[in-house]
């Protein structure tokens, strides 16, 4: 138990606090990334699109996500069944969005 005492030993538990910690209250964990043209990716346990001037979200349930030049696109996947659920493009300059599903659903 001595070696608890010791300076490298007090590091250690330190550190392992500082892994306990951030890991059951998220410390340093980013929830949202900051998408072009004010649109943001919030990050939980699914992930999904929102904008500030938009009053729903533009996307849910996102599977793969990419941006290229100010265009958002991805697909997005049923979380609870693991249903394919389409293709998404979203042009953030122009706020317009295309789907290959019902967004109305």
């Amino acid at each position: 138990m001595n070696q608890w005492r010791s300076v490298s030993g007090t590091l250690a538990v330190l550190l392992w606090i500082l892994i306990l910690c951030s890991g059951a209250f998220g410390c340093g964990i980013t929830r949202e990334v900051t998408l072009p043209n004010g649109y943001i990716c919030n990050v939980d346990d699914m992930i999904w699109i929102t904008h500030p001037d938009i009053e729903r979200d533009v996307v849910i349930d996102i599977e793969v996500l990419d941006v290229q030049n100010g265009i958002v696109f991805g697909s997005r996947r049923d979380w609870i069944t693991d249903e394919f659920l389409g293709y998404f493009i979203i042009e953030t300059k122009l706020q317009e969005a295309w789907f290959t599903w019902d967004e109305s659903a």
